[in-house]
């Protein structure tokens, strides 16, 4: 079995950046590195209220306390497309970008 490509994207990649419990850190990292062995890690996304629903359909994974939002295409040479790191102890109605 070949890995996929993990691509981060900016919004990201500066959520990653800004996370500031090293442990949290270390366990997002190491989990973006298993999507690309094991896309299928992490379930469906499907928020029981609208304020939570995210721009478009994906899965969810958990490494710390945070969640890593993510999308796989069907081709198995598609990448892992990780568009949202979002620390799940915060209020879910401004989870990606809503106010």
């Amino acid at each position: 079995m070949n890995a996929r490509e993990v691509v981060v994207t900016d919004e990201a990649r500066l959520q990653l950046a800004n996370i500031p419990s090293d442990k949290d850190y270390a366990d997002v990292k190491r989990m973006l590195g298993v999507l690309g062995i094991i896309c299928s890690a992490g379930s469906i996304y499907d928020p029981a209220y609208e304020a939570a629903r995210p721009p478009v359909e994906c899965r969810v994974v958990y490494a710390g306390h945070y969640g890593i939002y993510y999308s796989i295409g069907q081709d198995l040479d598609s990448p892992v497309v990780v568009f949202s790191i979002e620390d799940q102890r915060r209020d879910p109605s401004t989870r990606f970008g809503f106010n």
